[in-house]
Parts: C-alpha cells; structure tokens; sequence
C-alpha cells in the first residue's frame, strides 16, 4: 500500500476502469478539462489535489516523478471524478 492511501481508498480506487495507459488517461483528463473549460488549477481544487500535481499529471511529467502504481492512483483518483461529473 501507498503510504498516502488508507486501506478503503486503495481498494475503491483500484476499481476504477481506467482507459488504457497513462498517454491514454492523460488524453481523457485534457479532453474532460477541454469540454468542462476548466484549467489545471480548477480541476486540482474539484478533485481536491495540488495543481502542481495535476500539471504534471496533464503534462505528462507524473510518470516521471513516480512509480506506475502511484500514477495508475493519481488517474484512477481522476477518472473516477470524470466518470461521476460529466
């Protein structure tokens, strides 16, 4: 388990369907922000993230910075708010 993550959050997150790989949800978040009109900073503030890490997550630098499993975390966390606010 990620240190960050408690227990019931890892197992809901680890459900959610994500659409590929990481190009392939980083494709769906901008094409999300692109429709909602919303920048970086806002959709950090909605899903309750730093903007920093939604950056970097959107600007394909998170893969990077950090193992698969967390990004695969970062993006299950996004899409799950994609999926439920469309």
């Amino acid at each position: 388990m990620i240190s960050y993550l408690g227990d019931n959050e890892e197992r809901r997150l680890l459900r959610v369907q994500l659409p590929g790989d990481y190009d392939a949800c980083v494709e769906r978040v901008r094409d999300y922000m692109g429709r909602a009109d919303l920048s970086a900073a806002d959709l950090a503030e909605r899903v309750g993230k730093g903007r920093s890490t939604v950056n970097a997550f959107i600007q394909q630098r998170w893969a990077g910075h950090s193992n698969l499993r967390e990004w695969r975390f970062l993006a299950a966390h996004l899409i799950e708010f994609i999926v439920r606010n469309p």
